[in-house]
């Protein structure tokens, strides 16, 4: 697959997946996801554990309230 199929597969520019690959720039969850779309790969095939693993399972593993600080 060429870069420009790849920018028209996942929506990412020629330039900034050519900035991603050389390691220019950090790229971000959305932009991960887009060019694994844009592959045909599920997203735990290009980050392992997915992206459970990367940004947690939502509420319960931010900032504990009060409540559960005082529970510990």
């Amino acid at each position: 697959m060429s870069l420009a199929d790849l920018a028209d597969t996942s929506g990412v520019t020629k330039g900034a997946l050519s900035s991603i690959e050389n390691g220019r720039v950090n790229i971000t969850i959305e932009t991960c996801v887009k060019i694994a779309v844009g592959l045909g790969l599920r997203v735990e095939d290009v980050i392992p554990g997915g992206l459970e693993d990367l940004v947690g399972s939502g509420p319960a593993n931010g900032p504990r309230s009060h409540a559960q600080e005082r529970a510990r």
